[in-house]
C-alpha cells in the first residue's frame, strides 16, 4: 500500500476558494497566502468541503508535486496546518469545527417545526437609538439623508412637529433592564428642544449604560446650560460640524467643551477631498483632539467615496480579523446585530435603511427583538450571502455590510472585486 498522510488545516485558519483562486488565512497571526495554481485551488476546495472538515488524505506521490509540496511547507511555516502519517490513526482524524452559537436564534430555528426561541432572546440587544424629536431651525444639506449613513441628528420625519412620548420612552427603556444593552444613543433634530429633555436625562443618568447625544454644532451655543447638564462619566456628546465652518462659533464651543466633566467629540462631515484637509487644519488650529471624520454620500461624490471609503486589499489585511470575527460574519452582520432604532414618529427599525419592524407604545422591546431574529433581514445579513461578495475569497475578511452599501446600492465597496459596469 502506498504511503499516505492526512493533510489538515487548523480550525483557526480560514480557507476560501472560488473560481481559479484560493487563499489560506491564519486568524491568530494574520498570515495570508494566495494561490492561483489549479492543483492547489482544487485541493483547497476539497479541504474546505463540509464532508471533509478541513482534513483530506494525500498519497506520498502527490507530495512530489512542486505546487503541493510548497503549499504544505507554507501552511506548516505559518502554523495553519500540517501532515499526519495515516499509519498513526485507524481512521480519518476528527476535526472539531468552531460553530457560531446564537442561543435558540433564528439562524437555527427557521423552519424547525414548532421550536421556539423565546428564552434568552434579550441577551442579543446591544444598542438602542432614540430620535426623540424632529424640531430644528437649521437647514443643513445633510439633514434628510445622512442619518441613513451614520448616526447623526436629523429632522427627517417631515414638517409636522413630532416627538416621542416620554412615558413610552421610559417604558421602552425599562423593558431593556434585563437585556445586554450597553449603549443608548439620543438623537433627533435639536434634541435640546425636546419638551421632556431634562426628565429624559435624569432617567438615562440612572442607567449604568453608555449614553451618547448627537448635536449639530450651531445648535449648541444657545443651549449651554442643557449641554452642561450632560456631565456624566458615562455620557458623551457627539458634535457634528459641516462645511463651510463658522470658525468663531466653533472656537467658542471648543472652549466650552473643554470644561471638566464634559465628554465631547467633534465630527466633521466630509463630501469632497478638500474637506479632509480643511478639517485637519481646523482641528489643528483649534486644538481639537481625536476629531472624527464622517464621509457623506450626496449622490454626486462617488469618486470621493471610491478614493476614501472603498477598501483596498492592503487595508483589508491590515485589519487582521480574528477567529471570532470570521465566524460571526458567516451568520450575522456584526455591525448591525443587536441594534434597534426608534424614529421621532415612533417607527421602530433594526436598521433605518430597512422597513420598520414595530411601533413605540404598541410593540414591546421583547417582541421587536424576537421579530428581527425570526423575520428580519438587518441583523442576519452576512456579506458572504450577498452578491457579488459571495463569489469573492475575501468576503469573510472584509468588514460587514454597512449603511454605506445600502445607500450606494451596491455591496462591494472595494477596489478588489471590480464591477465592469462601474
Amino acid at each position: 500500500m502506498k504511503k499516505s498522510y492526512w493533510l489538515y488545516i487548523e480550525p483557526y485558519a480560514h480557507v476560501a476558494a472560488n473560481g481559479s483562486a484560493a487563499l489560506v488565512y491564519n486568524c491568530l497571526n494574520g498570515k495570508l497566502t494566495e494561490y492561483d495554481n489549479p492543483v492547489i485551488v482544487n485541493l483547497i476546495k476539497k479541504v474546505k468541503s463540509k464532508k471533509n472538515l478541513l482534513v483530506v488524505r494525500l498519497t506520498a506521490d502527490r507530495l512530489t508535486d512542486p505546487g503541493i509540496s510548497a503549499f504544505v511547507k507554507e501552511i506548516k511555516t505559518f502554523y495553519s496546518g500540517d501532515l499526519i502519517d495515516t499509519s498513526y490513526s485507524k481512521g480519518k482524524p476528527l476535526q472539531m469545527m468552531p460553530q457560531v452559537k446564537i442561543q435558540k436564534d433564528a439562524v437555527r430555528s427557521r423552519g424547525v417545526g414548532e421550536r421556539t426561541i423565546g428564552e434568552g432572546i434579550m441577551e442579543y440587544l446591544k444598542e438602542i437609538t432614540l430620535y426623540i424629536n424632529n424640531s430644528c431651525q437649521q437647514n443643513c444639506y445633510f439633514c434628510r439623508d445622512a442619518y441613513k449613513q451614520f448616526l447623526v441628528c436629523t429632522n427627517n420625519s417631515g414638517r409636522d412637529k413630532q416627538e416621542l412620548e416620554i412615558e413610552k420612552v421610559k417604558q421602552f427603556l425599562k423593558e431593556a433592564g434585563g437585556s445586554s444593552l450597553s449603549r443608548i444613543n439620543i438623537s433627533g433634530g435639536n434634541i435640546f428642544t425636546y419638551s421632556k429633555f431634562a426628565e429624559l436625562v435624569r432617567v438615562l443618568n440612572d442607567m449604568p449604560r453608555v449614553k451618547t447625544y448627537q448635536v449639530y454644532y450651531l445648535n449648541l451655543l444657545p443651549w449651554v446650560t442643557e449641554l452642561k447638564a450632560l456631565k456624566n462619566d458615562l455620557s458623551y456628546v457627539n458634535i457634528f460640524v459641516d462645511f463651510p465652518v463658522r470658525e468663531q462659533d466653533l472656537e467658542k464651543l471648543v472652549s466650552i467643551c473643554a470644561e471638566p466633566g464634559l465628554n465631547c467629540e467633534f465630527n466633521f462631515i466630509l463630501q469632497k477631498q478638500e474637506d479632509i484637509s480643511a478639517a485637519q487644519l481646523i482641528s489643528s488650529r483649534l486644538k481639537i483632539n481625536d476629531a472624527g471624520f464622517k464621509p457623506f454620500y450626496n449622490q454626486e461624490n462617488y469618486d470621493f467615496f471610491k478614493e476614501n471609503v472603498f477598501v483596498n486589499k492592503e487595508e483589508l489585511l491590515q485589519a487582521k480579523p480574528g477567529l471570532k470575527d470570521i465566524y460571526s460574519r458567516t451568520k450575522v452582520n456584526p455591525l448591525h446585530f443587536g441594534r434597534v432604532t426608534v424614529l421621532s414618529n415612533g417607527a421602530i427599525h433594526a436598521n433605518v435603511n430597512r422597513k420598520k419592524i414595530g411601533e413605540l407604545g404598541r410593540d414591546s422591546l421583547y417582541d421587536i427583538v424576537l421579530r428581527e431574529m425570526y423575520e428580519g433581514n438587518s441583523w442576519i445579513n452576512p456579506r458572504i450571502e450577498a452578491s457579488p461578495c459571495k463569489s469573492c475569497n475575501y468576503s469573510l475578511l472584509c468588514s460587514p455590510i454597512s449603511n454605506y452599501e445600502y445607500v450606494l446600492k451596491r455591496n462591494n465597496l472595494c477596489n478588489i472585486w471590480v464591477d465592469p459596469k462601474n
